[in-house]
């Protein structure tokens, strides 16, 4: 995997290939910058990595790299999480896209206890659609529950996280 760093923050996804073919490849696909300031999605001392809405914007999930750390925020918009959660990098799982196949996709998964959340999008290269994304709640290997984000909602920019894995030599 090559670290790189996109400036301003755009919507993409972690590939494994030179820099220059890399943010070609996301200009192509995406053709435009974030429309959500990390302060209005919740994350107001870090850099968001990603954030959608639910239920035709009634909720939302956030995550954020906060220094060295990592948030997760649920719920209701306009009003205090219902959970949040921040672990520090060894704590989270990443799972970074394999360069295989007609979607680009890469999921990052908070645990709290013996639940875990799974947070995830996905870009279809052939078609011109922005990012989809999801919520799934899992405990003990069955899905208790699975939110698709609502269509356009999707900002993603993990690539903070996948250089910060990359550089702790977690992958």
């Amino acid at each position: 995997m090559i670290r790189c760093d996109f400036s301003p923050v755009v919507k993409h996804a972690t590939i494994p290939m030179n820099k220059v073919a890399r943010r070609a490849l996301v200009s192509l696909l995406l053709g435009g910058v974030a429309s959500v300031s990390a302060a209005s999605a919740g994350c107001d001392q870090g850099e968001l990595l990603f954030h959608c809405s639910f239920s035709q914007g009634k909720k939302a999930v956030t995550l954020c790299q906060e220094g060295e750390r990592y948030s997760y925020a649920y719920g209701r918009i306009g009003y205090a999480p219902e959970l949040r959660l921040v672990r520090d990098l060894p704590e989270l799982g990443f799972t970074p896209w394999n360069g295989i196949g007609r979607s680009i996709w890469e999921e990052v998964t908070f645990r709290n206890a013996s639940v875990e959340y799974l947070i995830g999008y996905s870009i279809d290269r052939v078609s011109e659609a922005g990012p989809e994304g999801s919520l799934t709640v899992m405990e003990g290997g069955q899905r208790l529950a699975l939110l698709i984000c609502d269509a356009g909602s999707v900002e993603v920019n993990f690539t903070p996280l996948a250089n910060a894995v990359f550089d702790a030599g977690l992958n």
